[in-house]
């Protein structure tokens, strides 16, 4: 098993002969011309999308006889200029095709070094060539290192094995011996797991076996043989099922996980009930209650899933739905079933993932090869989907496409341009350049989350696009003309609101009754000064981000006094006890502002996470009112640097208020500025303090919140989505395309 990302336009060379023939002129200028292509490109999206004509020209420059001393130097010229760093990364991924030990010893260099960010890039590039002795031992301390720099490494290592496995395993063990670091070691022994041969498997159980080894170290050794088919359990792991805790436990995942393994995959369902599909989100715990919404990486996505699964499971022609998560804690049951509803129609699994694992690239180790397992297991505990349903680029995704290749699942991803928009957006700001490029790359993965939409988007079967103004242009300027190549297999459908929940939000607060989270609304309030009860109140809803922008929101009523005057603001959203890194640097800029503004913090509620049902209940208090302690006529406020469409926006809209959304993405085709709320340039608070006195004005109207309802009811409803997904899920699964071409599904 192995998962990798997959370079557009790659070529996997053979070792090179002996002797190379006469250089040809034409063939080593091509590839020039293709470094000067990546460095004359007038946008770093633009560069980003020509670099892979440096990694074909270098191979086809290779096979026509051009000395491999030759193209090192033109690669090495490029790579050392930092200036450019976005044709530095190009040469990088055109240096893993070269051949020969001059070019393993500038990978070698470039890894030590560590020079600009680049080392993701360089074991990302070094999965393309053949097995070398001599970076072998780099691999696999990159692998100790962790990150994405960790995963690339351990594709690469991966690779190797499956010719030189002896090789490989002595390098890990080598690594394994140099370090002391619990997660450190646990990477090394997954790595470890994807090594075949009895000597590897001896190995994994030493280390299962081994009470003075970190007990996750131990348990990774034990999940290692879930994919060891060929090979019975040894002894000195069947008998750690007696242990107590998560050493027993894995070993009664590995035992059901070889089960279904061999059994294989159950098909042949009659479709005539229906088609089954399988959703996959693993950046966040699903439950059928989104209990999570705005905690860690449970954002809008995470909160929308459990009710689509309702609306798509009442839909004629849908069977089943299987929706896939992360579970809470290390390992959960044999396959990992969570909630299940049987009668409904839904099915909740969950993959086991350490906590931050397999949810963004930039975060904890993505562990591919946990997710890649935990999938697949999900899929052949029943009968297999008929379609998969992938919506973020992200690792768990990654894997997901993996699993769907390896059972034939066809795939349906929704694709929106990021992170391509922010790329953009942060040239044209000037924010980013191409010297800095590389930098900013390192810590958020920029090129890799890019490649990853666009790999998603060629091998899905259909792709779903999120409304936007001037959407064929706008998605080629971002993602390149390919993106519309092919058949019409393009439906562009928007994320639906539960109004029925809206209604009963609203219909519980205008009778006055109270829920937990109306009770907590009602005490923060109380607790600000006096003359501060009463006011109506801004309210936002969502992760606690430097990407949603709460802290920006927050500086919009530091700058503004009469903001102050007018309203309290509300934030709803993070973990207050126990943050996330991510969020823990919101709540620090945040708690800065504070310092600096005179009483912000007595006109400011950080309320904390909430369930999604609640938060409708908080939306219908801004609404109506919350007795003496909040007037009705409040606003809602959205301070994201970008919003593909923007659902808690739309579902601020369907509780009747008036929103302040940002003017780029989804929110700008259903926000009607001036009567249903204000479009602004979310970046900037000033304009978010602009953008909420024209909201808080337009709650005034009493027309308002009709209008904000009508676009919701219109065309935007849960229902409408599913029934158009469906439509969709059907097509991918027949095997065919809908007959939409992406301008006449506009009304789909």
């Amino acid at each position: 098993m192995v998962v990798s990302l997959i370079f557009p336009e790659a070529v996997r060379h053979r070792a090179a002969p002996e002797a190379w023939p006469p250089a040809s002129r034409e063939a080593g200028r091509s590839v020039g011309a293709a470094l000067d292509a990546v460095r004359e490109a007038p946008t770093i999206l633009d560069a980003i999308h020509a670099s892979p004509l440096v990694v074909a020209r270098t191979a086809e420059a290779l096979a026509a006889g051009v000395s491999p001393a030759e193209l090192l130097r033109l690669i090495r010229e490029a790579i050392e200029d930092d200036t450019d760093t976005v044709a530095a990364v190009a040469a990088i991924h055109g240096l893993g095709q070269i051949p020969g030990r001059a070019a393993d010893d500038e990978i070698a260099r470039l890894i030590a070094e560590a020079a600009h960010g680049f080392d993701a890039h360089i074991l990302w590039a070094m999965q393309a060539r053949p097995l070398t002795a001599a970076l072998v031992p780099h691999a696999s301390d990159a692998v100790a290192r962790g990150g994405l720099a960790g995963m690339h490494a351990q594709g690469a290592l991966a690779r190797w094995a499956a010719s030189s496995p002896g090789v490989v395993l002595r390098a890990i063990e080598t690594s394994l011996a140099a370090s002391g670091v619990a997660a450190s070691r646990r990477y090394l022994v997954e790595t470890m797991g994807l090594v075949g041969g009895r000597e590897a498997s001896q190995a994994l159980a030493r280390i299962a076996s081994e009470s003075a080894e970190d007990e996750a170290v131990r348990v990774e050794a034990v999940t290692a043989f879930s994919d060891r088919l060929d090979e019975r359990l040894p002894h000195a792991i069947t008998r750690l099922a007696a242990s107590p805790g998560a050493l027993a436990d894995a070993v009664h995942l590995v035992r059901a996980r070889r089960m279904l393994m061999r059994r294989g995959p159950l098909r042949g369902r009659d479709r005539s009930a229906g088609i089954k599909v399988a959703q996959v989100h693993l950046a966040a715990v699903l439950d059928g209650q989104a209990s999570r919404a705005g905690m860690a990486d449970t954002g809008g996505v995470a909160t929308l899933l459990p009710r689509l699964g309702r609306a798509l499971a009442e839909q004629a022609r849908i069977r089943e739905v299987l929706t896939i998560g992360r579970s809470e804690s290390g390992l959960p049951s044999a396959s990992g079933p969570a909630a299940n509803e049987p009668a409904s129609g839904r099915r909740f699994d969950a993959v086991p993932l350490l906590a931050g694992e397999g949810a963004t690239f930039a975060s904890a180790w993505p562990s591919l090869v946990a997710a890649e397992r935990g999938i697949r297991a999900a899929l052949l505990a029943s009968a297999l989907p008929d379609v998969m349903h992938l919506r973020m680029a992200d690792p768990g995704s990654l894997a997901a496409l993996n699993v769907a290749r390896q059972l034939g699942i066809p795939v349906v991803f929704t694709l929106a341009p990021d992170p391509h928009h922010p790329i953009s957006a942060a040239e044209r700001r000037g924010n980013l350049d191409r010297r800095s490029f590389a930098a900013r790359d390192a810590g958020a993965a920029l090129w890799c989350r890019a490649n990853l939409v666009e790999q998603l988007g060629r091998e899905a079967n259909e792709v779903v696009l999120f409304p936007r103004p001037q959407l064929r242009r706008s998605l080629e300027e971002l993602l390149g003309r390919r993106v519309f190549a092919g058949s019409p297999r393009h439906t562009v459908v928007a994320e639906g609101v539960d109004t029925l929940q809206a209604d009963e939000a609203l219909d519980h607060v205008a009778a006055g009754r109270m829920s937990p989270a109306l009770s907590d609304l009602r005490r923060a309030i109380g607790r600000l000064p006096d003359h501060r009860h009463g006011l109506p109140i801004v309210i936002s809803v969502g992760r606690m981000s430097e990407v949603k922008g709460m802290a920006r929101i927050v500086e919009a009523f530091a700058r503004d006094e009469q903001l102050g005057v007018a309203a309290n603001l509300v934030i709803v959203g993070g973990d207050l006890r126990e943050p996330s890194a991510t969020e823990a640097a919101e709540l620090a800029r945040i708690h800065a502002l504070f310092d600096r503004s005179r009483d912000l913090d007595q006109r400011v509620v950080l309320l904390g996470h909430r369930a999604h049902a609640e938060t409708s209940l908080l939306l219908a208090a801004a609404r109506h009112g919350l007795g003496r302690y909040v007037s009705p006529g409040g606003a809602y406020v959205c301070g994201s640097l970008k919003e593909e469409f923007g659902l808690a926006i739309a579902e601020a809209m369907a509780t009747g208020l008036p929103v302040v959304a940002p003017s780029a993405g989804g929110p700008a085709t259903y926000v009607d500025a001036g009567l249903t709320g204000v479009l602004v340039d979310t970046a900037d608070a000033q304009a978010i303090a602009d953008g909420v006195r024209e909201a808080l004005r337009l709650a005034r109207d009493p027309a308002t919140p009709a209008r904000a309802r009508h676009v919701i009811e219109s065309r935007f409803t849960l229902r409408r989505m599913a029934r158009t997904l469906a439509a969709v899920y059907r097509a991918a699964a027949g095997a065919r395309t809908l007959s939409l071409s992406v301008e006449t599904s506009r009304a789909a």
